[in-house]
């Protein structure tokens, strides 16, 4: 190559940008690059495995059961559905009986709702759906149900299923001739129903943490049977009978499960299903203390009541002490709560305590108190009421240093903490709401003497308002409304993503002695509102709150 041509090539390659192409056009370089860098390394992404989840059904209707003319010959159960745009009440059934169930339904993420409802009138079997304003009828049996229980199969309403159990040729239940019937809830009325067995009723699912199902415990007459998702048998832990399987106990990842001879086995959903894994017990109590409502678990640790004693099983080496003794101070009552350090307790019915998880020491935090209680991580609201006189109170625990009442607890006289369990789009939890009674001038007074009706006696709260807290923090949210006369709490219902129900009875002086269904809406002021569909029915809610802090799913979901 002569030096004109070389030049030329030179001017091209320069030109082009295309270091390599200089190659490629005949242009040797004069030196050897230098290739002594290293190479760069691209590490793969991390693989995001997805948590399963199904959408939560947007809230547009509640349902609520009645019975007319109780305790008559006339007596009929009804199911009602309420339009919450409409503001309007339906009756969802003609005259016959009816049953009716709201179940659970998981949807992922630590999420379900129990916003569907089932009723069973006259061998149909039909689903009520928050956001879909008709029934629809999912199987017609050729006879009466005699028992009935919802089973998940997996996420949402379509994958979960109904097993029935009819009458044989005999049409009389609880005979060896009952038939099993599985329906999916997402079945066609002209779908024939699956053959089930009589286990069917007998499942228990138990769960992975975002509550997907993992697989079902089937107790048998000597064993206990651990199925997968699908209901194939995978393993089977001997020696184990129905009665003991009663006490078992499952929440979250943690499965403990309760042989013959008393030992407790704390495994993973996951680790229940594995069967080249040999189940080792974390340790050995007695049988008669795995009561679900005695029992709470943290992070670290399970705490549960024997006796006088309150015991910490650690999940981590299963060490068992007696964390506190109750022996020389009361007997202890109610189920077992717990904040973020303490444990809750109730002795004798009217005092409740407070057990460092950490020292095991003890206080009495409020005295008195009467019903149930509710926790936050570092709050405590609980009532005392007697004939004349009602307390709601509200423990800080962050600063609290003398029993309630006293310095750093709030009472409000004349009122009543009330415990809804909430369903919603970030979980299940717990939201309390304040009533309050109001004294007011007697509408028909004594002229010799001025007559008042007053804020609360017995059992009934005059003119009461409602206010819904922030369970965490202890505040005040919002003024849901007030209802008129005088009112005693019958049952408090759930709430579906921010709309629920609970039941009141007016005063029977005044000549309705039976229970109105409330609505209210925690999203909303002012919603609270009486829509009771007449004076003659007694209305009740479909499903009451659970404070046990162990999964809905575990209970509830039979007829």
């Amino acid at each position: 190559m002569d030096k004109l041509q070389r030049n030329i090539l030179l001017s091209l390659c320069l030109s082009s940008l295309a270091l390599g192409g200089c190659e490629q056009l005949g242009l040797e370089d004069d030196e050897k690059k230098d290739d002594s860098s290293p190479p760069v390394v691209v590490e793969p992404p991390d693989v995001i495995v997805e948590e399963p989840q199904e959408p939560f059904p947007v809230t547009k209707n509640l349902f609520f059961s009645g019975l007319q003319n109780p305790g008559e010959d006339t007596e009929k159960n009804f199911a009602f559905r309420y339009d919450i745009t409409a503001g309007s009440v339906y009756r969802q059934s003609p005259s016959q009986p009816t049953s009716t169930l709201a179940p659970v339904i998981p949807l992922g993420k630590s999420r379900a709702s129990a916003g569907y409802m089932l009723m069973i009138e006259s061998g149909k079997l039909f689903l009520g759906r928050p956001d879909q304003s008709s029934l629809t009828q999912v199987s017609t049996l050729a006879s009466t149900v005699c028992a009935a229980a919802v089973l998940p199969e997996g996420l949402g309403y379509g994958k979960t299923k109904i097993t029935v159990r009819t009458p044989g040729a005999d049409a009389t239940c609880a005979n060896g001739d009952d038939a099993y019937f599985k329906i999916p809830l997402n079945a066609a009325v002209t779908d024939a129903p699956g053959n089930g067995t009589s286990n069917d009723l007998n499942l228990t699912p138990f769960w992975k943490p975002n509550w997907a199902l993992a697989g079902y415990l089937r107790p048998t007459a000597t064993s206990l049977e651990i199925l997968d998702a699908q209901g194939a048998l995978t393993r089977s832990i001997d020696g184990l009978a129905d009665a003991d399987f009663i006490y078992a106990f499952t929440t979250g990842e943690l499965d403990m499960l309760l042989t013959t001879d008393s030992q407790v086995f704390a495994n993973s959903g996951a680790e229940l299903l594995d069967t080249g894994m040999a189940l080792s017990a974390l340790t050995t109590i007695d049988a008669n203390v795995m009561d679900p409502t005695k029992t709470v678990v943290d992070g670290d640790n399970v705490y549960l009541i024997d006796g006088t004693l309150v015991r910490r099983i650690s999940l981590d080496g299963g060490a068992n002490e007696t964390l506190h003794d109750f022996s020389s101070e009361g007997a202890i009552t109610g189920r077992l709560a717990q904040t973020t350090d303490y444990l809750v307790i109730a002795l004798g019915g009217s005092r409740l305590y407070l057990v460092d998880k950490v020292t095991g020491e003890s206080r009495e935090i409020i005295n008195p108190i009467s019903g149930d209680y509710l926790t936050g991580a570092s709050r405590i609201y609980a009532n005392y009421q007697d004939v004349s006189n009602a307390s709601a109170y509200l423990m800080n625990l962050d600063i609290a240093a003398t029993a309630c009442p006293g310095a750093h607890c709030a009472v409000t006289e004349n009122a009543r903490w009330l415990y809804f369990q909430t369903f919603k789009e970030v979980g299940v939890g717990y939201a309390p709401v304040l009533m309050t009674g109001e004294e007011t001038p007697d509408p028909n007074p004594d002229d010799s003497v001025d007559s008042y009706v007053p804020a609360f006696e017995n059992g009934y709260f005059n003119r009461p308002a409602f206010t819904s807290y922030n369970l965490s923090e202890g505040l005040p949210v919002l003024n849901l409304g007030r209802l008129n006369g005088q009112n005693k709490l019958i049952q408090t219902g759930v709430v579906e993503q921010t709309h629920g129900l609970f039941t009141m009875e007016k005063n029977p002086d005044n000549g309705d002695e039976l229970a109105d269904v409330i609505y209210f809406n925690l999203s909303l002021a002012n919603s609270l509102k009486n829509i009771s569909r007449s004076g003659s029915i007694d209305e009740k809610v479909l499903r009451e709150s659970d404070l046990s802090q162990r999964s809905p799913l575990r209970t509830g979901n039979r007829f």
